[in-house]
């Protein structure tokens, strides 16, 4: 509906009068004699009542019959039925005549749209570029995108691109002198920010336009919402998912149902239990969970729906839950879903690294209403979903980390006591804790025990786990720019193929840290660009699709070798420590003593005891002979199991064994920053140094590691150590866990290190 208030002029650098004349010089008359003498007609009537016309709201109105068989000329009924477009005055609300897609709008307020209701400022410059854009020869358009949206009759709020079609306009400036000159209109072009240089080059009223526009909206409901969803959700200030009104209506939008309602849980693998997330002490909706806070998978009784799809990591859709509680009559799920009303639904697991982290439940009151185009619409979103559920866990698990350490510092029970002595000691000062200073934690005259399983070889796998990625990644792209190169002699393809040639020589013969990462860097920015620009024909477009698909979806890299090799670290670093620290238990009985491990490229360990760790009780030198062969036998039983399950590592791994045997007694002490217990005094460091040096270090003259795989090897300074390790030896001999041979050798010199020996004993191999 046209009404003054639509179509009155806002400030604007030109007035405006509704001519056909350019439309008409524009449009080709048909050959079919009978159309162009009606269209010819029509054009003049037209045109004679525009002419003489001073209120053309007024003299559209009055001759509506007339002036609709015109607009139907100018859109075209195929166009009408399709497309969202409107005759109007350029950037002005009124709209003279609408398509039959834009009248059809399902809108409670359609009779009082303002497709421009936008800021002042900016309308006005928008206005400016109709005049500029007829002035240079490449046509501009602002940077901001007029976006219309309103919430249609089932609540779903829809959003549009606005774009005016300026071909049917005549535009003159009133006077020579508003014709800006080249200077201004470089400065302006430089400068399109500038109101005031806008506002200066085209005065308000200095122009004249006669003609019309074409309005075209274009619906971009699902690429608007999706864009809100990432705004929201991957912000530096929000760390997880917060279920509140903009949230909804952002989804809503998406999958276009007017009563979708979202659920989230996290999935906790240790308790193998679904459990509801909090933000600022505000309860996230689950319907899985209903009013309970957590609840155990077994508490779903081995139900089919969740063990045949969510812990296989596929979705479940339920698109009427009636059938399906006719179909799995038992399910405990179905009967907590039928409870709260629910008709239609999709529950799917949240994965990151191939491990479930929690699930997202999409439900609906309405049968069908969440159905298979759901399916496609969740996957889209569900990367966001899932980085920004990472991003929550990981916040929980650093403030639960700064309130361990805030609060209960990770101290073994061994030393506890003497930390409490500590704080009893202040509280009994009676002095504030910015008045107090806290004593030093030390113990005096423990013995050390030092050992290490260390990968083989870590560096070098690692390095061909990388060549491994690169050279796959590299044999796709080549193979993918030679097609591309095959349709398109296009040079740049060319110098791409050279660049990624040069890669694969230096791959093959002077490959480095640097050089990845100017492999990484050149795909990225140079080679993917392209890949995703260009158009295609559909064999390389799928190649393409095929191409990116390999690729990690977080690093943008094939990472397949590199990934099994991380998690093949992992997993072995797991179980050789769950192993280590489970032998721990029995020997804290031989006598109480501080233990910490710790994971690189392998595991390591330090162990002290000594009188002074546990006073209570009285120490005997025979307690730390115990915990040494203690430690000998359960690191040769750590790499004994280790070969019975290592073929189960995605990337075979070998490891190293070694301990370092120190007799002298030493001195620890407490550090606050690192938390964690340090030798002290300059005569006890010579022990951390001779630990960093020995694991890397060679038999005197040869170039051979002291270190083996499958070996366990001993390293000692004074001969005494040597005897009672040889005994040690010779018992685990004995047992059937060592070869009978023992080598001896001496250690090459180390840097501010001589005298060291070595024994070295081959660990039995597992048989099946």
């Amino acid at each position: 509906m046209i009404t003054k208030e639509n179509i009155k002029q806002t400030p604007s650098p030109f007035q405006i009068r509704f001519s056909i004349q350019s439309f008409v010089e524009h449009f080709e008359m048909p050959k079919n004699p009978v159309l162009a003498k009606y269209y010819k007609e029509l054009f003049e009537e037209i045109d004679c009542l525009v002419q003489d016309s001073e209120a053309i709201e007024t003299t559209i109105e009055t001759n509506n019959d007339l002036f609709d068989a015109f607009f139907q000329v100018v859109i075209p009924e195929h166009i009408s039925r399709n497309e969202y477009k409107g005759v109007v005055l350029p950037f002005n609300n009124g709209v003279f005549h609408k398509s039959e897609k834009l009248n059809n709008i399902d809108c409670t307020i359609k009779e009082t749209i303002k497709f421009f209701n936008i800021d002042a400022d900016y309308l006005y410059k928008l206005k400016c570029t109709i005049i500029l854009n007829s002035l240079i020869e490449n046509k501009i358009e602002l940077d901001n995108k007029v976006i219309f949206e309103f919430k249609d009759t089932k609540g779903v709020f829809r959003t549009f691109y606005i774009s005016n079609s300026n071909n049917f306009l005549k535009i003159t400036p009133k006077k020579k002198e508003y014709y800006p000159t080249t200077k201004q209109i470089e400065e302006l072009l430089n400068d399109l920010d500038n109101t005031v240089l806008w506002k200066t080059t085209f005065p308000e009223n200095s122009w004249n336009i006669e003609g019309f526009s074409i309005l075209t909206l274009v619906e971009n409901t699902l690429e608007n919402a999706v864009s809100q969803l990432k705004t929201k959700l991957l912000s530096s200030q929000n760390d997880t998912i917060v279920n509140d009104e903009g949230f909804i209506k952002v989804f809503r939008s998406i999958f276009d149902i007017c009563d979708l309602e979202i659920g989230i849980t996290i999935y906790n693998e240790e308790e193998n239990a679904l459990i509801k997330t909090r933000y600022e002490e505000k309860e996230i909706d689950s319907f899985i969970l209903n009013e309970t806070f957590s609840k155990k998978i077994i508490e779903f009784k081995n139900d089919p729906l969740l063990k045949n799809y969510i812990l296989r990591r596929h979705p479940i859709l339920i698109q009427n839950l009636e059938e399906y509680r006719i179909q799995f009559p038992n399910s405990v799920l179905l009967k907590i879903l039928t409870e709260q009303n629910l008709e239609s639904l999709i529950i799917a697991p949240i994965v990151s690294n191939q491990k479930i982290i929690g699930t997202i439940e999409l439900v609906s009151k309405t049968k069908y209403a969440i159905n298979k185009r759901s399916i496609t619409r969740l996957n889209l979103i569900l990367p966001i979903i899932t980085n920004t559920l990472e991003r929550s866990l990981e916040a929980t698990a650093n403030r639960i980390d700064a309130i361990i350490q805030n609060e209960y510092t990770s101290i073994h029970p061994s030393v506890y006591w003497k930390f409490k002595q500590g704080v009893r000691d202040f509280l009994n000062s009676n002095k504030k804790i910015d008045e107090y200073t806290f004593k030093d934690i030390v113990f005096k005259d423990v013995y050390a025990l030092f050992g290490q399983i260390d990968i083989k070889d870590s560096s070098h796998n690692r390095q061909l786990a990388t060549i491994d990625d690169i050279r796959h990644q590299l044999h796709l792209l080549i193979a993918i720019f030679n097609l591309i190169i095959e349709e398109n002699k296009i040079l740049i393809i060319d110098q791409i193929l050279f660049e990624l040639d040069k890669f694969s020589k230096e791959l093959e013969n002077t490959f480095d840290t640097t050089s990845e990462n100017n492999f990484r860097i050149y795909v990225e920015s140079e080679v993917h660009p392209i890949l995703e620009s260009m158009e295609f024909s559909k064999e390389i477009s799928d190649k393409i699709d095929a191409y990116f698909e390999k690729l990690d979806k977080k690093l943008h890299i094939i990472y397949d070798s590199r990934k099994a090799y991380d998690q093949s670290v992992s997993l072995l670093n797991k179980k050789m420590s769950s192993y280590l620290d489970e032998c721990q238990v029995s020997a804290q009985k031989i006598f109480p003593h501080y233990y910490e491990r710790y994971a690189t490229d392998g595991i390591e360990h330090n162990l002290y005891i000594g009188a002074s760790i546990n006073p209570r009780i009285e120490f005997n030198p025979i307690y730390f002979n115990n915990l040494r062969l203690w430690q000998l036998k359960s690191l040769c039983e750590t790499v004994y199991n280790f070969q019975k399950w290592k073929h189960i590592l995605e990337f075979p791994l070998e490891v190293t064994t070694l301990i370092l045997a120190f007799s002298s007694p030493l001195t620890i002490r407490f550090r606050m920053d690192e938390k964690l217990f340090d030798v002290d005094g300059s005569y006890n460091a010579r022990y951390e140094v001779v630990k960093k040096r020995i694991d890397k270090s060679h038999i005197k003259n040869s170039e051979e590691r002291i270190t083996q795989e499958d070996k366990i090897t001993i390293v000692y300074a004074q001969n005494s150590e040597k005897i009672e390790y040889m005994k040690y030896l010779k018992f685990l001999i004995a047992k059937g866990l060592l070869e009978e041979d023992i080598e001896k050798f001496d250690v090459e010199e180390l840097q501010s290190i001589s005298g060291l020996k070595a024994l070295r004993a081959t660990i039995k191999k597992w048989e099946d």
